[in-house]
């Protein structure tokens, strides 16, 4: 500990090195999460008082480590499980759990007048990976956050099942089940989920308040079920078309010859 009231300045600061565990007694009723158990490690400085108007106001910069935690009913995941533009997508992400489990999870962490600040935030589970950044304000709730979320590759297959199904409903709704194949389109729109190791990476941005989250999906764009559909359509088309085009061109070019052999019948007669 440095404290000098005289000299705030150059000497305001405790050194923290804190090891504990938090866990609630049943569940919370109210708030962004129903319970927790959490191991923390903290490692940082606080400088308790504001140099100008000496008042203590203090100012937190630290290093938060998780070697393990458990997060029950907390509500951005929840909201990650029914974002909009993936439902539209691939239906909800039920495989994920209720229960947030993790080890070796970490974050740096600034604190002062009610604004938290994250950066740097890692986290990972059995499902997914997640990187984290943001702040919130613990008097209003407010939260801005980015999340990027790398999934495990055993939920690839639930999530093309689910492209699949909203595919077939697609191609049924726009009558081109003869034209096109459930399949085809459903690779197509895999594609548009997985980075170049053929893992799901999504990445989120998260506002409202930690009680109520709106969470949206920033990336990748993601084409519409109806688009994929469409376009595959217009490629059979295409194909159709110039098949077309080739059956007519025989059918001229066999006139032409049919043409062009009396044309020389004739000829032959005349000498």
């Amino acid at each position: 500990m440095e404290i000098d009231p005289k000299d705030l300045a150059k000497k305001n600061s405790v050194k923290l090195k804190i090891e504990t565990g938090i866990k609630t007694l049943g569940q919370v009723k109210t708030g962004s999460v129903k319970s927790f158990d959490v191991g923390l490690s903290i490692n940082g400085t606080l400088k308790p008082f504001d140099p100008k108007s000496k008042k203590v106001d203090p100012e937190l910069s630290a290093k938060l480590g998780s070697g393990y935690g458990t997060l029950t009913g907390l509500q951005i995941f929840e909201k990650l499980k029914e974002v909009e533009q993936i439902e539209k997508y691939c239906g909800k992400f039920t495989f994920l759990k209720g229960d947030v489990k993790w080890k070796n999870a970490f974050v740096n962490v600034w604190y002062k007048g009610g604004l938290v600040k994250l950066t740097d935030g890692k986290i990972a589970t059995d499902d997914y990976a997640l990187n984290f950044a943001g702040q919130t304000n613990i008097n209003t709730k407010a939260v801005a956050m980015d999340l990027d979320m790398l999934l495990a590759e055993k939920h690839n297959k639930p999530i093309r099942e689910g492209i699949a199904k909203n595919v077939e409903k697609g191609i049924k709704a726009a009558k081109l089940e003869k034209y096109v194949k459930t399949e085809k389109v459903a690779d197509s729109a895999m594609k548009s989920l997985t980075n170049k190791d053929g893992q799901v990476y999504l990445q989120y941005k998260v506002t409202g308040t930690l009680a109520k989250p709106d969470v949206k999906l920033v990336a990748p764009k993601l084409p519409s079920i109806g688009d994929l559909v469409k376009d595959a359509a217009g490629d059979i088309k295409d194909v159709v078309q110039e098949k077309a085009e080739k059956k007519v061109e025989k059918v001229v070019d066999k006139q032409a010859d049919k043409a062009k052999s009396k044309a020389a019948k004739k000829l032959k007669k005349l000498f």
